[in-house]
């Protein structure tokens, strides 16, 4: 057995060991996550006031899914993980400055915010009138983004020394805590409850990462130190860090056109939050697992990558092709039964049609998240910058012209951010368009269209869910075993 293969099959096991505690990690406090947005968008006390918080959390979303996700979560985690392989000591001495300068950036913020809110909200909204609850629920919020940065600087140090199991547990606790403080304070201080459980939830984090790193010798110390190779990941990480999230991006500028308090802004975060359990669980948990491996087959295995890289694609197809389907051709039924199940009704209109909307945006996302971490690996960073202008302008565009409504607007973006993103690679000739990789292209298809026709025409909600069970199992046994 030669080198390539036995580097393959250590990764494939311990990406799987990885992926499988991530992934309970996600799929408990994803759970936890959506059953607290369940609540903001169905209790009577928070009636009226779910569009005005969602707008509040702008800020906290962009954090965590730019910051973490982005400098921290993909940029910092390769680049820590080299340095950990060539030096320990240069390793620790880097994240220690890097730690120096979030904690600037975020006091930095702090003081805009505190000094000139007028101009964060201009961001944040198009209309000039800024309601006086927002700016206190954004003031109320401001503890919580301390703690959700240096929680992802934490998370990106446990992962890139493949700490899964107290990265997945952290996270248990976060999301425990949070939403035990926002049930017990909803009935004395309403909606701030929920400012008050995102922090405690995050500070009960940081405080058992902290405990837990230094058990396996993690020491954060904040070094404010010139150092040049880390001035240069940064600048080189700056505009990444803003694009590297195009989603969420793409979500924001919705949000600025989109709120009016009519609960559009609602019914869209609340599908969001729906696929950001399937996403965390099923994507999220599996890319952050094989990232680390993705570095080192780049590095040590060469002309493997791009069949490293398929069979990454082909399990992410076979992760999203249910959950796609089901959310596109069954959503009344599951908006019936989540009410069902927790027991209470949706304030908020119209969930079935953004529930299809979302299904599609489910499947963009999850390869734009894939392509995106592919970029970087292969240091194609200013693409994914170039790409992301170039939508955000055709967004821009078509959301002051009104060329097509709101939602419209929102799934075009994203769909174009795709497309450019795989097509120059396929392009460039970085990854190979298989036989394989074309067949199980045009099998989804297919699939879609099939269970399209038998929904049209018998409309049996058994019938659709044994269809997409059927589906499911030969596509993955199909493209994973017959044809790899």
């Amino acid at each position: 057995m030669n080198i390539k293969t036995v580097l393959l099959n250590r990764f494939s096991n311990n990406i799987l060991i990885g992926s499988l505690l991530l992934s309970v990690g996600m799929l408990i406090t994803r759970f936890i996550a959506f059953y607290r947005e369940f609540l903001l968008v169905t209790d009577s006390s928070f009636m009226g006031l779910s569009d005005t918080l969602y707008i509040a959390l702008i800020i906290n979303d962009f954090l965590y899914f730019l910051l973490v996700g982005g400098v921290l979560g993909a940029t910092f985690v390769p680049y820590y993980a080299k340095k950990i392989v060539i030096n320990k000591v240069e390793a620790q001495r880097d994240s220690n400055i890097i730690f120096g300068y979030l904690l600037l950036l975020l006091g930095s913020l702090t003081v805009i915010v505190y000094l000139k809110p007028e101009m964060i909200f201009s961001l944040i909204l198009k209309n000039e009138e800024v309601p006086e609850m927002l700016i206190h629920l954004t003031n109320a919020l401001i503890p919580s983004w301390f703690l959700i940065v240096l929680n992802g600087f934490l998370l990106a140090i446990f992962n890139a020394h493949k700490k899964f199991y107290e990265y997945s547990l952290s996270l248990i606790l976060n999301n425990i805590l949070m939403l035990i403080s926002i049930l017990f304070f909803k009935n004395y201080i309403g909606i701030y409850s929920f400012p008050l459980g995102i922090t405690v939830g995050n500070l009960a984090q940081f405080i058992f990462l902290i405990l837990k790193g230094r058990i396996w010798g993690m020491k954060l110390i904040p070094t404010f130190k010139w150092n040049k190779e880390i001035f240069n990941l940064l600048v080189k990480s700056i505009p990444l860090t803003f694009f590297l999230g195009y989603y969420q991006i793409s979500l924001i500028l919705f949000q600025r056109y989109a709120f009016v308090n009519d609960g559009l802004v609602s019914s869209v975060k609340f599908s969001d939050k729906l696929i950001q359990v399937f996403f965390g669980v099923l994507i999220v948990s599996y890319i952050t697992a094989v990232l680390p491996y993705l570095v080192e087959s780049f590095i040590k295995v060469g002309n493997e990558f791009n069949k490293f890289f398929e069979d990454i694609i082909i399990s992410v197809k076979t992760r999203i092709l249910p959950i796609f389907l089901l959310l596109y051709f069954c959503s009344p039924q599951l908006i019936n039964t989540m009410e069902f199940i927790l027991n209470n009704s949706f304030n908020i209109q119209n969930l079935d049609q953004t529930f299809k909307v979302f299904s599609i945006l489910f499947v963009f996302m999850s390869f734009a998240f894939i392509l995106t971490r592919v970029y970087i690996v292969m240091n194609l960073n200013k693409f994914i910058v170039f790409f992301s202008c170039i939508t955000l302008v055709i967004s821009y565009f078509f959301y002051e012209l009104e060329l097509m409504n709101y939602m419209n607007t929102f799934l075009m973006s994203n769909l174009i951010y795709f497309l450019l993103l795989y097509s120059y690679l396929i392009f460039k000739k970085y990854i190979t368009f298989t036989k394989r990789m074309y067949f199980s292209f045009i099998f989804l298809l297919f699939e879609f269209i099939l269970i399209y026709l038998f929904t049209k025409c018998f409309g049996n909600f058994i019938i659709v869910i044994i269809l997409i069970v059927i589906a499911t199992l030969f596509y993955g046994y199909f493209f994973r075993k017959v044809m790899k």
